[in-house]
């Protein structure tokens, strides 16, 4: 089981997130988590773009297609709801 995370809201475009999908999928990766980018102090990069909940939504859907197990919401984490991606994934495995 591999997984990646990507944070949005940097400024990056619909289609370099799909872009990013897609080479993660190319090289093996089973759980995809997208979560909001949020600054953590003045010293770091802004947020470029909160990121509406249908948009969070309309990834999660795309990563499902691509075969991914996909956690998209704007406060998702790789430690955040772990649980529940892996018991996704086991699930998901044994009836593949």
């Amino acid at each position: 089981m591999t997984k990646a995370s990507l944070l949005l809201g940097l400024g990056e475009s619909a289609d370099e997130v799909r872009g990013a999908m897609t080479d993660l999928k190319k090289a093996g990766v089973d759980i995809l988590v997208l979560g909001q980018y949020l600054a953590p102090g003045k010293k770091h990069a802004p947020v470029a773009e909160y990121l509406a909940p249908e948009k969070f939504d309309s990834y999660r859907k795309e990563a499902e297609i691509m075969g991914f197990i996909c956690l998209a919401e704007p406060f998702a984490r790789g430690s955040y709801k772990g649980e529940e991606i892996y018991r996704r994934f086991k699930h998901e495995k044994s009836f593949a």
